[in-house]
């Protein structure tokens, strides 16, 4: 958890650093076929993640 807070922590403050230029840039996300600002990338990236971590809290829930 503590290696996720990190990389998380790293990827805020890059987005901290971006341009406003940058921010209002749109890209076609090649999977989902939308398109997709940067805080829409970090928004499905944080929604990926706690599913994932969700997964986690659920098995270590049947395991003990």
């Amino acid at each position: 958890m503590q290696e996720l807070r990190t990389t998380r922590g790293k990827l805020i403050n890059r987005f901290d650093e971006l341009d406003e230029s940058v921010l209002s840039h749109v890209a076609l996300h090649p999977r989902l076929n939308q398109p997709m600002r940067p805080i829409d990338m970090a928004q499905f990236v944080v929604e990926h993640d706690d599913h994932h971590i969700n997964a986690i809290i659920d098995l270590a829930e049947q395991l003990s």
